[in-house]
């Protein structure tokens, strides 16, 4: 397995590469990463986890914490866009989880707090079951401040670990994201 990957022409290395790890998740983040800096010209990254009450052979609590995720915190930020990456994990426990990242724009919503209260009031109320929120769980990423974008690579690659992954249903998929296009600047 590659000890590096390769993200905008700079090279990072994967911690505990040895163990496996997923590269399409981790260029799919990157990319989401990039379309939303095209957007803004500061973003903030958000981690935390999703833990469910039992167990599901699909990922439609996913799809319904996102659509209402959104229209909560658009209703207040009309404008904004919202990055997004989720990997769905089990391994002992009998239900799956969810770690997640969320990318906005920092001119827009200035504190992880307005998008980590959405989070818990969302994934509580529809589901009963809890979300987590780690300490540390922001940054704040400028375009080409690669010594940041290394410590958040460093973070996500968490994400994209061989492990846990796979203990579901054919059909369903261990990640999902946002789909987010690069904006295209006229001169």
């Amino acid at each position: 397995m590659k000890e590096y990957c390769l993200l905008f022409g700079q090279e990072f290395k994967v911690p505990n590469a040895k163990l496996g790890w997923l590269p399409k998740i981790l260029y799919r983040c990157a990319d989401q990463l990039a379309a939303m800096l095209t957007y803004s010209s500061c973003v903030m990254v958000i981690r935390f986890d999703l833990r469910m009450n039992g167990y599901s052979e699909n990922n439609k609590a996913m799809t319904t914490f996102w659509r209402r995720f959104g229209k909560k915190l658009k209703r207040k930020y009309a404008a904004l866009k919202i990055g997004h990456l989720w990997v769905r994990e089990q391994s002992k426990a009998k239900q799956q989880h969810y770690h997640v990242i969320v990318i906005v724009d920092k001119n827009i919503i200035h504190y992880s707090g307005t998008v980590t209260d959405a989070v818990i009031e969302v994934w509580n109320g529809m589901t009963g079951g809890q979300a987590h929120i780690p300490k540390n769980c922001y940054y704040v990423i400028k375009p080409n401040n690669w010594p940041l974008f290394e410590k958040v690579f460093k973070r996500v690659s968490y994400l994209a670990k061989v492990n846990t992954k796979g203990y579901r249903p054919a059909q369903t998929k261990d990640f999902g994201s946002s789909r987010l296009k690069k904006r295209l600047i006229k001169t």
